[in-house]
C-alpha cells in the first residue's frame, strides 16, 4: 500500500472513530453539574437555592423517568416551565429559577433524558420534545409560559403553539440535531466539518411520535 492508500485509511479510521465519539456524547452528555456548581459555590438543591419546592417524576411516553423540580412561586404570573441546555441540569437554572419565582404561580424546571439523573438517551431534540408535550399535558395548566435556551430553546421554540402555552421566550435556540451537534463539537474546541455532517447523515432526525 502506498503513501496515498495509508493516507485514506488512516483520514477513513479518523472519520469513524470521529463520528462514533461524537455521537455517543451526543446521546450521554457528561454529568458533573453538582459538581461543578459544589466547586463553585453556586447552589447544588433546592433548599441551598432558597426555593420552595418539590422534585418529582414524570414518565415519559417510551417509559423513561425524567426528574422534574416543582417550585412555589410568590406571585401571580401564569406558571412558568424552563427547559435547559445539552450537558445541564435544572441546577443550572436555578438563579433564573429564583428571579422569575419571585413573580410567577410557579416554576418547573424538567431533566432532560439522559442529563444528570434523568434516564434515557438524547435525541438532541425529537423525544426531548415529546417529553415536553406530555410534562404540560401532566400540568394541566393553561398559558404556561415556555422559556429555553440552546437544546431547551428548541424544545420551547417547538411548543409554542401547544394549546396550553401562552408564550416562548428562547435564547439562541438550536435549530435541528445537524445544528447541535457542530454545536457539541464546538464546545469540545473541534471543527464541525466533516465530523458533524457526517454524523448527521449517519443519525437522520424524525419527530417521535407519542405512544
Amino acid at each position: 500500500m502506498g503513501l496515498l492508500g495509508l493516507f485514506a485509511l488512516a483520514l477513513m479510521i479518523w472519520l469513524v472513530a470521529g463520528v462514533w465519539s461524537l455521537l455517543r456524547l451526543a446521546r450521554r452528555p457528561p454529568s458533573g453539574a453538582a459538581a461543578t456548581a459544589l466547586a463553585s459555590g453556586a447552589p447544588i438543591d433546592l433548599e441551598s437555592a432558597g426555593l420552595d419546592g418539590e422534585i418529582w417524576m414524570l414518565q415519559a411516553s417510551d417509559g423513561v423517568d425524567l426528574p422534574v423540580y416543582d417550585i412555589q412561586g410568590a406571585g401571580e404570573d401564569p406558571i412558568v416551565l424552563v427547559f435547559h441546555d445539552w450537558g445541564e441540569a435544572p441546577l443550572t437554572m436555578f438563579d433564573r429559577a429564583s428571579e422569575l419565582a419571585k413573580t410567577a404561580q410557579r416554576v418547573v424546571l424538567p431533566t432532560l433524558r439522559a442529563h444528570d439523573a434523568a434516564g434515557g438517551r438524547c435525541t438532541l431534540g425529537s423525544r426531548e420534545i415529546t417529553d415536553g408535550e406530555t410534562l404540560l399535558d401532566t400540568l394541566d395548566q393553561n398559558g404556561v409560559v415556555l422559556e429555553g435556551r440552546g437544546l431547551g430553546g428548541r424544545i420551547a421554540r417547538a411548543l409554542r403553539d401547544h394549546q396550553r402555552v401562552v408564550t416562548a421566550r428562547v435564547e439562541d435556540p438550536w435549530i435541528d440535531r445537524r445544528d447541535g451537534l457542530r454545536r457539541i463539537l464546538a464546545r469540545q474546541g473541534m471543527p464541525a466539518v466533516p465530523i458533524a455532517s457526517l454524523a448527521g447523515w449517519v443519525w437522520p432526525e424524525r419527530r417521535e411520535r407519542r405512544r
